[in-house]
């Protein structure tokens, strides 16, 4: 059976980051990677990377890369992964629970007082 494609990966992933800024106040993107790996062709893998101190171009080189279809359900023939960090120091990263994947934002939890000096 064939699955038709139903997600971009790279509106996904402007569309999560977009939501992070606005709701979250996560800042600018700082870096990012992404790898993307086709299973029923393991010679198909796109490896993007925005680097620290990218320029307005090199922000949309690594878009226009991951400009990849796929179909987002259970049993996907696509496999995305990959972090993002914000200028704030949070995170994102993709998340996964029986089939289903997306960008999940993380942030460094705070010390707990029984951690704290004394």
């Amino acid at each position: 059976m064939a699955w038709a494609p139903n997600a971009n990966v790279a509106e996904e992933l402007k569309g999560f980051i977009a939501r992070a800024q606005t709701e979250k106040s996560v800042g600018a993107v700082l870096c990012a990677r992404v790898k993307v790996k086709a299973y029923d062709d393991y010679n198909t893998k796109v490896e993007a990377t925005l680097r620290r101190g990218y320029t307005p171009a090199e922000y949309e080189r690594f878009l226009d890369s991951l400009d990849i279809e796929y179909y987002s359900g259970y049993g996907s023939f696509h496999r995305i992964r990959g972090h993002v960090w914000f200028e704030c120091g949070a995170w994102a990263d993709r998340d996964e629970y029986d089939g289903a994947e997306w960008w999940a934002l993380r942030r460094r939890p705070e010390t707990p007082p029984a951690c704290q000096a004394t």
